[in-house]
């Protein structure tokens, strides 16, 4: 069956075009503030990753961050276990799961420089009111589940 696309407006690339640029600067700022931490912005994605959502089986680090590859996890965490931020772990459930996660030494580290990337979001969208932020979230939100439903066709 033939969908209607007649619905949209003309200038759907340009929305496209839109939310790529703004990804891109908004990018820029979360680069800026990882990089004064010391880490690298991949690092420090999977260190907010493991601060923000707890131990992380390492599979599951890959699959919740957006510019990290999966095979590029096991790389990160190598860097981030030498400089004694991280551990693994092997599962007292599952002995062939191993979870990452942060060590004392991670927290405290993410204890000090977070609040102030944190910062750096919240004026970048100090912008928009509260509404304007959470139906941005939702339209986004939206967009992505359709755009995920139709991969899987």
């Amino acid at each position: 069956m033939k969908e209607n696309f007649s619905t949209l407006p003309a200038d759907t690339t340009s929305i496209l075009r839109i939310l790529a640029k703004s990804f891109k600067s908004i990018s820029e700022h979360s680069i800026k503030s990882s990089k004064t931490s010391g880490l690298n912005p991949s690092e420090f994605a999977v260190m907010e990753v493991l601060y923000l959502d707890g131990p992380q089986k390492i599979q599951q680090i890959g699959a919740n961050l957006l510019l990290v590859s999966s095979g590029n996890v096991t790389y990160i965490l190598d860097k981030l276990e030498k400089n004694q931020l991280v551990v693994r772990e092997h599962s007292k459930v599952d002995r062939r799961a191993i979870f990452a996660k942060l060590t004392k030494l991670g927290v405290e580290f993410m204890d000090n420089h977070y609040p102030q990337y944190e910062l750096i979001f919240k004026e970048v969208f100090s912008i928009l009111t509260f509404e304007e932020q959470e139906q941005l979230k939702n339209t986004l939100q939206k967009v992505r589940t359709h755009s995920e439903q139709l991969l899987r066709r």
